[in-house]
């Protein structure tokens, strides 16, 4: 069996190519949450269906949704910036100002990690009064979340203004945008949510029956640019289930914790500088279209100065706000010495000792890391310099140590 090596570069999707082609600096969050303003969702319908999904009303006004029940208690699901300092309650109803059940609210739970409408903007509301007649809408489970890019989703909020002439429950039908590990963005050109809509449900329906997939969290601009709610599945065994069993929240992961710090947290500069770069744009948008480690050399190769700011992203997250999260991610590895990586300790203590300059050579040409990939040596493989090269040195020097067969080499398995 021979030792495999692998280039010492990015060779899964990057974290955060979603954003780069899918939006631009306006996206960030830059007028907060969605609690004031006069409009309701921009051209939607009243809706008569969506019971579960109900307002919250604490002084101010937001929306929630209803999630678990357990006899007379009852579990709903907000956003972290809705919450104060007034309990207040739950009115369940198409128009919360007429007909209306009301539930006190008992107690309530931001995320840890909230910061702002941009940062894990989720909130646990615990209330009293259900009975087996409360309606539900369960959160989506990641099993089941398999939300990308054009997915439609069905939008719903009571439209809440600063003058209160909105009670009535609205509702639209929107197409994703895209998709991070927190974050749920919908294009609003021509609807969506809008201020007001607070806390208020993206629902998605797996196997017949809808589920809560996201929680508004923010619009940009005007409302008519994009809307965003925020991950219900990102957060459902680590936040909202614990809440619901009354025990206490479990760490975010390093893709949630990424996604919070690159859009909305202490690495978003060093995103808005890539943005704002045309070669940095160009880079992630040649990684988008690669399907290969030779590929992501290439890109690099051919895009070097955006790769440098790229780079600087990756920097930040794992070496900042994010160390803790992404200690043993697999693209926050310390770069290897000589550009080539070994899962054998003896395989690469050889080559940093006896092949080092073959290796980095060969970690620098595209074709040449895709050949250490190849189940065999190609003719292709076999007429590369840099391959061909780092091939002699390790059957001189470390077959042995990287288990190469006699007159074997790097490639293969």
């Amino acid at each position: 069996m021979r030792r495999h090596l692998s280039a010492a570069l990015c060779l899964c999707a990057p974290l955060w190519t979603a954003l780069v082609g899918a939006c631009s600096p306006g996206d960030f969050p830059s007028d907060g949450s969605l609690e004031t303003s006069s409009d309701a969702i921009i051209n939607g319908v009243e809706d008569t269906t969506h019971q579960a999904v109900v307002a919250y009303l604490h002084g101010a006004k937001c929306s929630a949704t209803i999630i678990a029940v357990d006899g007379n208690i009852g579990y709903a699901l907000t956003a972290a910036h809705c919450i104060d300092n007034t309990a207040g309650v739950l009115r369940q109803g198409n128009n919360h100002n007429s007909g209306y059940i009301e539930y006190p609210v008992i107690d309530r739970m931001p995320h840890p990690e909230y910061v702002n409408a941009g940062l894990f903007d989720f909130a646990m509301l615990k209330f009293s009064g259900a009975t087996a007649a409360t309606p539900v809408i369960a959160p989506l489970p990641a099993a089941q979340d398999n939300l990308t890019s054009g997915k439609q989703l069905t939008l719903v909020g009571y439209g809440l203004t600063q003058n209160g002439n909105t009670s009535v429950r609205h509702s639209i039908k929107r197409h994703l945008n895209y998709a991070t590990a927190l974050r749920l963005n919908f294009s609003q050109m021509t609807g969506g949510m809008c201020s007001g809509d607070s806390g208020g449900a993206a629902l998605y329906t797996v196997g017949g029956s809808e589920y809560v997939a996201g929680v508004h969290a923010f619009v940009s601009g005007d409302c008519t640019t994009s809307g965003t709610s925020v991950r219900v599945s990102a957060v459902l065994d680590t936040f909202i289930m614990p809440y619901i069993n009354g025990g206490s929240s479990k760490p975010q992961n390093c893709a949630q914790c990424s996604d919070a710090h690159i859009f909305d947290g202490g690495c978003t500069d060093h995103v808005t500088t890539c943005l704002n770069n045309n070669d940095c744009n160009a880079y992630v948008n040649c990684l988008q279209g690669c399907n290969s480690a030779g590929c992501n050399v290439t890109c690099g190769n051919d895009h070097a100065a955006g790769k440098v700011l790229y780079d600087a992203v990756y920097s930040c997250v794992c070496t900042g706000p994010c160390s803790n999260e992404c200690v043993d991610d697999v693209q926050c590895a310390p770069p290897a010495s000589c550009g080539l990586t070994s899962s054998d300790s003896k395989c690469q203590t050889c080559l940093e000792a006896s092949c080092c300059a073959e290796a980095s050579s060969c970690s620098d040409d595209g074709a040449c890391v895709d050949c250490l990939a190849a189940p065999a040596i190609s003719e292709a493989c076999a007429a590369n310099p840099p391959f061909t090269s780092l091939n002699t040195c390790l059957s001189s020097n470390c077959a042995d140590a990287c288990d190469l067969p006699s007159g074997g080499g790097a490639g293969g398995a």
